[in-house]
């Protein structure tokens, strides 16, 4: 499965993902995001998400996504396991 379909996957079961991004200056990191949907200001080739690490919604290009590490359950992230 590609990128942008493990993106769908987490847009349509509300799930976190994380991923290794490259910013335009060329910085890599990896961040766990949640609450994914594709941008209304930038259209399809951006997703907008929480970030955990910024703890603030933040845009990503997806042509910078590197990679997409693992699909968990998003209350998983948050701690509120059962």
């Amino acid at each position: 499965m590609g990128i942008r379909e493990y993106l769908d996957a987490a847009i349509k079961t509300g799930k976190s993902v994380t991923i290794k991004y490259i910013k335009y200056e060329g910085e890599y990191s990896v961040r766990t995001i949640s609450n994914l949907q594709y941008s209304d200001e930038y259209g399809d080739d951006y997703i907008q998400a929480f970030c955990h690490k910024r703890q603030e919604n933040r845009t990503f290009k997806i042509s910078r996504i590197l990679s997409v590490d693992d699909i968990t359950n998003s209350s998983t992230q948050c701690g509120n396991v059962a």
